[in-house]
Order: C-alpha cells, then sequence, then structure tokens
C-alpha cells in the first residue's frame, strides 16, 4: 500500500502545522520548566507540605499514639480498683452506728470544760511535766572504758 501523495500546497500546510505544534509543545515545557524553577519546586512538587500540613501530621499521628494509651487490658482490676481499701477503713470502725444512736443523749461536755481542757494541753507543751524516769547505766560515760 501507497500513500496518497498529496499535493504541493497541502504537505507544506501539513508540515507548518506539525512544526508549529512541536514548537508550541517546546513552549509550554519551557514556560514549566521556568514556573519550577523560580518557584522551587521539582518533579518532587507534591509531596511539598505546608507548615499547617506538617503540624496537623504531627498531631494526627501523636492522638493516634496516645489513643492506645486509653485502652485498657485490664477492665476487671479497674472496676474492682479501691475495692479493698474501702473494705480496710470500714472494718477499723467498731461501731458504724454509733453515732446516729449516740447523737440523740446529747453532749456531757459544756464549753467551759473543753476551753479548760485546751487551755491545759497548750500549757503541757509549754512546759511539759518532769519525769520520773531513771537513767542507769546510759548515757556518754557507761560506754567509755
Amino acid at each position: 500500500m501507497t500513500r496518497p501523495v498529496l499535493p504541493r500546497p497541502h504537505r507544506v500546510i501539513a508540515a507548518t502545522a506539525a512544526a508549529s505544534t512541536a514548537a508550541a509543545r517546546r513552549r509550554v515545557r519551557r514556560a514549566r520548566a521556568l514556573d519550577r524553577a523560580a518557584t522551587g519546586a521539582g518533579p518532587l512538587a507534591a509531596l511539598t507540605l505546608s507548615v499547617a500540613s506538617v503540624a496537623s501530621l504531627v498531631f494526627l499521628v501523636a492522638a493516634a499514639l496516645l489513643s492506645g494509651c486509653a485502652a485498657t487490658t485490664t477492665p476487671s482490676y479497674d472496676r474492682q480498683f479501691g475495692d479493698a481499701t474501702r473494705a480496710l477503713m470500714a472494718q477499723q470502725v467498731l461501731d458504724p452506728g454509733a453515732p446516729s444512736r449516740h447523737a440523740a443523749k446529747g453532749s456531757k461536755v459544756d464549753g467551759r470544760l473543753t476551753r479548760e481542757a485546751g487551755v491545759r494541753l497548750v500549757d503541757s507543751y509549754k512546759a511539759p511535766p518532769p519525769s520520773n524516769v531513771i537513767n542507769i547505766g546510759v548515757g556518754a560515760g557507761a560506754t567509755d572504758r
């Protein structure tokens, strides 16, 4: 099969159109290259991230890592946490119902007696009573030989 031979004017128009298309493509490529050079974007321009996107990415990674800490692997222990302490405190009270039973009887201590007890307590720290302890063989003299 042979190609049909176009008359001379058609060949010139087709060749001119092809040449102008190739030149247009070269101009577009050159303009894009100049744009990339001016903005500093190379072939990895799609991977360039802004400060806000980097900060949000760091936040998302930190949130993902910390969400692993929030998940507990010991739900039964968490449910029972503090039960032993509450049980021990309840066992240390001799009569839990005593305050409610004795509240109606009233107090046998009046204000004057309470004030004098407080004054005696403060005075006992100011001048403690003399001790009646005999120290035999205790002190620096007993250990020196």
